[in-house]
Formats: C-alpha cells, structure tokens, sequence
C-alpha cells in the first residue's frame, strides 16, 4: 500500500471544490458588467466648465423646477457672490502648503477668488496650525482646536467643518480637504455652474494624483468599484434617496447650510459628504455632483497603509449605513478579481477543463483590463497598469474583508488617531424640514 501525503490530500480536496467552474465564472461576468457600469455612471456626471469658458452641461431631472418639494431657502448662486472657504485639517502638515499655495495665487482675483478662508486645525500635533500662520494668504485665519472642544458623537470632521463655517462670512460655503489643490477656475467655475442650475449645494470629484506604485494600483480601482454601486437614475430621481458627494470639494449656500443645522444631522457620519448630500435631497435642495478634474486635484494618500486606513475607513461605513450597496460593490469587485482565481482552477484542472478554465481566465484578464482604461486615463496612470489589475482586486478584497469583519464584529475604525464605533446618524434624526435643532449649532465661536 502506498502512503498518500497530506499535500496529496489538499490538492484532491481543491479539485474537488473547484470541479464546477460556474460560479466562478458568473462571478467573473458580474464583475465585467459592473465595472462597465461603474464606467457609465462616471461619465454620466456633468463635466464642470471653467467659469469663462465651454457649455454648461443640462439640468438634470433632480435640479429641473423653480421650487422645492419642503420650500426652504429660495433663490440660487448670483454673479459676484461671496465664498468662504472652510478647511478642516488634522495632521496635515505634509498636505497642506500645496491648498495654501493654490489659494494664495488666486486670493486676489475678485472673479476667482474668495472672500475669506479658515484652517480649522483639529488637535493637530504636527504643526499644521504653525504653517497655516505663516502662510502669505489674504483673509485666511486660523481656529485651533483641543481634543476637549469635539462635543460628545461628533466626528473630529463634522465638528470642524461646523466651527469653520461660524468662522466665516461668505455666502456660499466651500469645504476642502487638505489635500486637494486648486486650479486658478476652480472656485469660479464651480461656483458659475451651481449658478447656471439654480442649485443649492454642489460637490465635485477631482483629478487624483498617483504617483506611487500602490497609488497608481489602488486608487483607479477603488473609485471604479465606488461607482459600480452608484445609480446616476435613482441620483437623479427626486423620490429616491440615494446622493453623492465628495467630501473633498463641497460647495453648499450658507443659507441652506444654517437651515439644516450645519453638520448636526451628520455629526457622528465617518462619510460625512454622503451623508450631508443625502439630508440636503431629502429636505427637496437642488443638488448635483459633478467631474472636475480640469479644475482641481487631490493626492488622497501616499503608501499603502495610510490607502488601507482610508479605504478601510470608508468601507466601514458603507457597510454600516448602506449594507445593500456594501454588498453590490463587494460583490462588483470579487467579479472582478476571478482572474487569478480563474487560472489558479485551470493548473489544477485537466483536459478541456484546464483549457476552459484558462480561456476563461485570459477573458476576465483582458476584460478587466480593457474596462479599466478610461479610469486610467482620468487619473494619468500608465496604460500598462491595466493588466496589474489582478493585484488591484486581491488587495482591495483583503481591505473590505477586513472592514467587514469590523463592522460585523462591530470593533470600530480609527482614523486621525480617534477611534469610531457608530459611524452614521442615518435613521437617527427624521429629515423633515421642522426637525427641531439645538440653537447653538448655526453658529459657533472658533
């Protein structure tokens, strides 16, 4: 009698699991379909024109009307109207001195540029408040936070983008992150096109810059798997509660901010900017979202592990307040990283089988491939990392896996230092218009 090793064993125990390709290669086809759609919903969003310059895209069935569903503030962006801008920041010294630099060049423009500007620095310990004092910017001040200013369910964020407003006097309100870095049009040309449709609040999704390996892998495909579970219909539908912001870049009138509470309604949202675009369609404001990467840029992170911190972050979320989208971009994105499954089954399968299998591994491969060319593209990555696409998926799927476990488990997620268990006001707080509101939220001392 002949011994049969234990590695003997695992592989007759793999072929027997994977006997049956069909799984696998549905899963492949989901993933194909939703990266496409992913693909739809992005360049279905309005490209923003620079103030002076181009069309503007047509009102959206969302923004289409002369009132609102609940009444509320009326009348829309004029010609000529002031912008505070607001920037919440929290050890981001090493981002910040590009968006000073940027405001700086255009502080001066009264076409383009702003009223006035606040850094909110949140307990930073790095020296963020130190290089926003000495930045030559007119019109900017500085708010300094503790630790024991952040009210009790706020998140840091939420909580600095309110003190910020109250410390400004414009009447549109435009929240930046730190990171981002805007063009000589970017205030004016958002600020026309909110203008132009009549809207109410308005947020942009920028050009991300990667420059690293890991950047340039992750980035591209995390926003393509972000849109696979994105609706542009039900976006555009005023029965419907799905909206979209980016938090990045988040322009909104104050009339409108103070009438919904600030950030009350969001405080303890890890996803702040989904979740404010939620209340503002909910109360019946115009809203749109659209593709300025012509006007802005963002570098969101820099190596891995702060991409695992940040993506791990927002899928904590996602799955905490939308289980069901959670659950469409999870199953999107395991589509879409059957390749090396694919042909992992084929070596060890056997005649038409292997054959089969492997054909239907190159398919997904290139197909992934092709798909994710137009996102390359907007994000100035290389064509040829299109095909690294199957380390993409592997390492996205280990950050959503992990995510999940902590949201299941309900362990929580830190981010800037601070851990956050309840990561969502939703179905908290009714969004109805005569939602009673603490009188100290419209405006705070810095």
């Amino acid at each position: 009698m002949v011994a049969v090793g234990p590695s003997v064993n695992v592989l007759r125990l793999l072929r027997r699991i994977f006997a049956d390709p069909t799984l696998p290669v549905v899963l492949a086809a989901y993933g194909a379909w939703g990266a496409w759609r992913a693909t739809r919903s992005y360049r279905s969003l309005p490209i923003v024109p620079a103030a002076d310059g181009g069309h503007v895209a047509p009102l959206t069935a969302q923004q289409g009307g002369e009132g609102r569903r609940n009444g509320g503030v009326k009348g829309a962006a004029a010609p000529g109207a002031t912008v505070s801008v607001v920037i919440p920041a929290r050890d981001e010294a090493h981002n910040l001195g590009n968006l000073l630099s940027s405001l700086q060049a255009i502080a001066g423009d009264q076409e383009r540029g702003f009223l006035d500007a606040v850094v909110v620095d949140d307990a930073s310990t790095d020296g963020t408040g130190d290089l926003a004092r000495r930045a030559q910017v007119p019109s900017l001040s500085v708010v300094r936070l503790e630790e024991a200013d952040k009210p009790g369910g706020w998140v840091g964020k939420t909580n600095a983008c309110q003190v910020g407003a109250a410390a400004t006097a414009g009447e549109w309100l435009l929240f930046l992150d730190a990171d981002v870095t805007l063009g000589p049009e970017a205030i004016a040309g958002s600020l026309a096109f909110a203008h132009a449709h009549r809207l109410d609040a308005f947020s942009m999704f920028l050009r991300q810059r990667c420059e690293t390996l890991w950047e340039r892998l992750l980035l591209p495909y995390a926003f393509q798997q972000f849109f696979a579970g994105v609706d542009p219909r039900r976006m555009r539908d005023p029965l419907s509660d799905e909206a979209v912001f980016n938090g990045q870049f988040i322009l909104i009138r104050r009339a409108v901010y103070d009438a919904i509470g600030g950030h009350y309604l969001v405080r303890a949202d890890v996803a702040e900017d989904v979740a404010i675009a939620r209340v503002l369609k909910a109360r019946g404001y115009r809203i749109d979202v659209g593709r300025g990467e012509a006007l802005a840029d963002v570098r969101m992170y820099r190596s891995f592990a702060s991409i695992r911190r940040g993506f791990g972050k927002n899928a904590y979320a996602i799955l905490a307040d939308e289980p069901v989208r959670g659950i469409q971009v999870a199953a999107a994105s395991t589509g879409a990283g059957m390749t090396l499954p694919l042909l992992g089954m084929a070596a060890l399968a056997s005649g038409r089988t292997r054959t089969a299998l492997a054909l239907a591994g190159a398919v997904s491969w290139a197909t992934q491939a092709v798909l994710m060319r137009p996102w390359l593209r907007a994000f100035v990555v290389p064509n040829g990392d299109a095909f690294l696409h199957p380390v993409s998926a592997l390492a996205f799927q280990v950050i959503g896996m992990e995510s999940m476990v902590r949201s299941v488990g309900r362990l929580g997620v830190s981010w800037k230092g601070r851990r956050y268990i309840d990561v969502s006001t939703r179905g908290e707080t009714p969004l109805h218009p005569q939602t009673p509101l603490p009188s100290s939220i419209h405006r705070r001392d810095g």
